[in-house]
């Protein structure tokens, strides 16, 4: 482990750490029942060509791991959304917009909702698949808005925490 970002706990004790290696970003898991850490993604080897890089995880309620990546040549084009199951499997994720700026945080609520913070804008994604902005600007990045002061203006994001129905 090199420069540990963001961690976080399954229901079963298992630490999940984002890690900004030297070669690029890695989620390991740290196994509560052996102690055995071991990447879950990317499955490649130590140091091998990355395809996409990650930026922020969350652990549902099912205790299974959702990932958001990007790549830094054009973040507008390539920023999705990932489920990592338990054995390897990726699937990726189509939020009704098709459009994600870098995510920072996320979080999911006991119901399995989950809460995306972009640079500029909260938003929450159900489980159809559908993005609401919660505060900050509607849509596109903040380039794009009027930069006059606004009562849901948000300057930058760093994390979420989503309990007992509330996001902090």
């Amino acid at each position: 482990i090199q420069l540990p970002v963001q961690m976080a706990v399954d229901s079963h004790g298992n630490l999940y750490i984002l890690d900004r290696a030297q070669f690029g970003t890695y989620l390991m898991k740290l196994d509560a029942t052996d102690g055995l850490l071991s990447v879950i993604y990317p499955r490649a080897p130590y140091g091998a060509g990355l395809d996409p890089n990650l930026s922020s995880f969350a652990i549902a309620p099912d205790d299974t791991v959702v990932a958001a990546r990007y790549v830094l040549q054009d973040p507008a084009d390539v920023i999705d959304l990932v489920r990592i199951l338990s054995d390897g499997t990726v699937q990726t994720l189509y939020p009704s917009d098709h459009y994600l700026d870098r995510v920072n945080s996320m979080t999911f609520d006991e119901s399995g909702n989950l809460y995306l913070a972009e640079p500029f804008r909260i938003r929450s994604l159900s489980a159809d698949m559908t993005l609401n902005t919660l505060a900050g600007f509607a849509s596109g990045v903040a380039t794009s808005v009027p930069a006059s002061y606004t009562p849901d203006r948000i300057d930058s994001t760093a994390g979420l925490l989503a309990a007992n129905g509330t996001l902090y």
